[in-house]
Order: C-alpha cells, then sequence, then structure tokens
C-alpha cells in the first residue's frame, strides 16, 4: 500500500496510490485531512473509506511531503563511517 499526500487543485488531499492513480480518500472522507490523520486512524478503517474514494490520475496532480509537519523528526547522525572515526563514537545499535 503506498500512501501518498497530493494537490490536484482543491488543496491538499491524502490518499492511497494504485499504479498511475490516486483514490483521494479526504474527498471519500473529510475527517481525513492530513496524512497524520490517516496514520492516527490505521489501515483497515481508512481502507473502508477507499471504495467510495473518487480516483484522479497521478499526472494531473502533484505530490507533496508524505507528512506535512510531522510532530516529530527522529535521525541517527552516526550512520556514516567516516562520521563515527572522526568523532570517536562507536556505531549506535539503536536510537536513544
Amino acid at each position: 500500500m503506498k500512501l501518498a499526500t497530493f494537490d490536484a487543485g482543491a488543496g491538499q488531499h491524502v490518499g492511497f496510490v494504485d499504479d498511475e492513480e490516486v483514490l483521494d480518500l479526504t474527498a471519500a472522507d473529510p475527517s481525513i485531512k492530513a496524512m497524520i490523520d490517516l496514520l492516527e486512524l490505521g489501515p483497515r478503517e481508512a481502507w473502508a473509506s477507499a471504495g467510495s474514494a473518487p480516483r484522479l490520475p497521478l499526472s494531473e496532480g502533484r505530490l507533496c511531503a508524505p507528512v506535512p509537519r510531522p510532530p516529530k523528526f527522529l535521525a541517527i547522525g552516526y550512520n556514516y563511517a567516516a562520521h563515527l572515526e572522526e568523532t570517536h563514537m562507536e556505531r549506535p545499535s539503536r536510537q536513544a
């Protein structure tokens, strides 16, 4: 399942990508305003809205950042061997 935030002229909507089309979940269920709403809803509940979602050609819209304004951003800065060597750190096994 490919998730997308896209703009086809009516502002940002959320949908599922299916080949060269996107199923507009925001049009089918206005409570799904942003990707964070879809993620909190869960895939099964969101998929239930897909049956009534209009299909739009991907070529008629513009893909946007998948999760605009994420509440958290996680990263590991020690994923390059050269950076580990210059900082004299051991490679972490997970994010702290």
